[in-house]
């Protein structure tokens, strides 16, 4: 009975997280609220890459994060020998760190990490 209640409670809880994460972001069917823009072109421009060159960006996720209270999406590429090369802010611009500190401080205090894409 314990490990009944025990998997029930694991379930509603992964269930409310993930409903419960800010909805403005995730994807639909309907498509993509990125930063609250409707399917944006770069976005949109992005994802047709992906699909365009299976060879290379075979396995690629596109990830949301929040950082000092902006939305930033890292394309992860699994054959990039480059692992944070590829993260855009919600213009659709690359960023670039202004130091290795900087850099560092975004991998060490990001949150709220959403699959967006596939």
């Amino acid at each position: 009975m314990r490990n009944i209640l025990f998997i029930s409670f694991v379930l509603s809880l992964s269930l409310f997280l993930y409903y419960g994460c800010e909805e403005e972001q995730r994807n639909s069917e309907e498509g993509y609220i990125i930063c609250g823009v409707k399917n944006p072109d770069w976005f949109m421009n992005l994802i047709e890459e992906i699909e365009s060159d299976s060879l290379y960006y075979g396995g690629s996720i596109i990830y949301q994060h929040k950082y000092k209270d902006t939305y930033f999406f890292h394309l992860e590429i699994p054959v990039s020998s480059c692992a944070y090369c590829r993260i855009y802010d919600c213009d659709g611009n690359l960023v670039e760190w202004s130091s290795e500190t900087e850099f560092q401080d975004y991998l060490d205090n990001r949150t709220n990490e959403t699959i967006i894409w596939p």
